[in-house]
């Protein structure tokens, strides 16, 4: 970018939500005002770019770019296509399809030092590195903060704490799943009955039988 004399920042300058239909993040582009140059999309508020009252989409066509090859293959060719009517392409991203998404494991290591031991909480780097955090390790672990936190800490902590969807997202990625996957012709197609996806939704059916998984801001 230095050759060129300007750099590229990313900012979050909208609060959640401010890119669902009526959002500010579109009513500023209504407005001739856009609050950036590029807006960054989450997938899921793609089809917002198209929902618009005078049915012109809010991102500008592309495709007419010279500096913008779409035959190369550093483009997200699944992800382009989303983005695209006719001819006119109205965003892009780069990197390969990878039906296993990427997802963190975020957890409160003086918490669980609280409930189990002093310690217990760098265990979990030791058992990624020695491969041995698996499923069922985890479920063991999670069974323990459950069972044994009312006693250390007074009251009863979850063993998992997200949205639905996200647990399901992140143990289908865990074994290589995702609700649509590449077929051997690579063509996007449901994977709703391969062996890998069902044992998934069964393992964490079997979390929520045990009652470990809690939505986002509720309690149990």
């Amino acid at each position: 970018m230095e050759k060129y004399h300007y750099t590229l920042s990313k900012q979050c300058i909208l609060p959640w939500g401010s890119l669902s239909a009526g959002g500010d993040g579109w009513k500023a582009v209504d407005d001739n005002k856009p609050l950036a140059d590029i807006y960054l999309v989450g997938s899921s508020f793609i089809r917002m770019i198209f929902d618009t009252e005078s049915g012109e989409p809010y991102a500008l066509d592309i495709s007419g770019l010279e500096e913008f090859d779409f035959s190369d293959e550093k483009w997200l060719k699944e992800a382009i296509e989303r983005v695209t009517i006719g001819k006119a392409v109205y965003g892009f991203n780069v990197g390969s399809f990878d039906p296993s998404g990427s997802f963190v494991l975020y957890f409160n290591k003086d918490l669980v030092d609280a409930i189990l031991e002093e310690g217990t909480s760098e265990q979990l780097y030791d058992w990624q590195k020695n491969g041995e955090w698996t499923w069922e390790k985890f479920r063991e672990f999670t069974g323990r903060i459950v069972a044994e936190s009312k006693k250390a800490v007074g009251y009863t902590v979850s063993g998992i704490t997200s949205e639905d969807i996200y647990i399901q997202e992140a143990f289908l990625a865990s074994n290589g799943q995702s609700f649509v996957v590449k077929d051997a012709d690579g063509k996007m197609t449901s994977a709703l009955e391969d062996p890998e996806f069902l044992a998934a939704l069964d393992w964490i059916y079997g979390l929520y039988r045990d009652g470990q998984p809690v939505r986002l801001g509720l309690r149990r």
